[in-house]
């Protein structure tokens, strides 16, 4: 008994464990450029937990990066934690895929999964299920599975825009541990009594 308490506790530690940990901290202006090349977009090696993304856009200036939402997890939030631009919004866009096939001469909503509007009145928040509202685009509610995505972000007024947002990435939890978890508590439960 002693032992099935003992591995319910540390699989449930190692749950934890697993979800809080950070994996790409990416910063423009120590780490470089973001490129502005749909078809070669910067690759960030995300993992389970809070990955970072701060740059900065302007009027002609895009960024495209692309990252993989691992096996067995999902992204559950894009939360926008800085913003400094005197605009009132920026455009950021996701699709699936390793690139980003909507030309920005010539927007299209339809191939994007989603897009959003993001500036000072959505700072502190989560963008994504905005971005999966996104008018005449695929659309999605909720998280994003396991997959490939690339992101296009940009400011199209003439103003600096520099940002800062955390992509959110956990693990789904596997029904079995659950499992596992709620006998090891019972059969506490019972030898307690």
């Amino acid at each position: 008994m002693r032992s099935i308490r003992l591995y319910g506790a540390a699989l449930a530690a190692g749950l934890f464990v697993s979800s809080a940990s950070a994996q790409f901290a990416y910063d423009e202006l120590v780490d470089g450029d973001i490129t502005d090349d749909r078809f070669n977009p910067l690759v960030l090696n995300a993992a389970d937990g809070v990955n970072v993304l701060s740059g900065t856009v302007v009027d002609g200036d895009r960024d495209y990066f692309t990252f993989t939402v691992p096996a067995g997890s999902e992204l559950v939030a894009i939360n926008l934690t800085d913003y400094v631009s005197p605009d009132f919004a920026a455009f950021l866009g996701v699709q699936a895929g390793a690139t980003f096939t909507v030309d920005p001469d010539l927007p299209d909503p339809g191939p994007l999964l989603g897009y959003v509007l993001y500036g000072p009145m959505t700072l502190g928040t989560d963008i994504l299920d905005d971005m999966g509202a996104g008018f005449g685009a695929i659309g999605f509610t909720g998280a994003l599975p396991e997959g490939q995505y690339t992101f296009w972000n940009q400011q199209t007024g003439p103003d600096l825009t520099s940002y800062t947002m955390e992509f959110v990435i956990r693990v789904i939890p596997a029904p079995a541990s659950a499992a596992l978890l709620g006998a090891g508590g019972l059969l506490a439960a019972r030898r307690r009594r």
